[in-house]
């Protein structure tokens, strides 16, 4: 078995975006393939899904920087002192 650093990013994103999926949409195909597996399989294979989302992100985060980031604009005047009270 690949350790998760030998994985590649492609994977880990299918992983993560499949996993959400099935569990939403087949329940009990998901627990049929999943069932048989160990509490430390379990885990190992939620740390994969968990791995994949923050892959994912990450991907998505570079993609977002290499397209000159977010743009935010403030439509109003922002006060610089605030009184509470009367």
């Amino acid at each position: 078995m690949k350790k998760i650093k030998d994985v590649d990013m492609e994977t880990l994103i299918t992983l993560g975006v499949l996993h959400p999926r099935q569990l939403e949409s087949e329940p009990a195909l998901y627990h049929a393939l999943t069932c048989v597996l160990t509490d430390q399989q379990q885990k190992q294979l939620n740390t994969i899904f968990v791995l994949a989302d923050q892959r994912k992100a990450q991907q998505d985060s570079k993609r977002i920087e290499q397209s000159g980031g977010y743009s935010f604009t403030v439509p109003a005047q922002v006060p610089t002192t605030f009184k509470f009270g009367s």
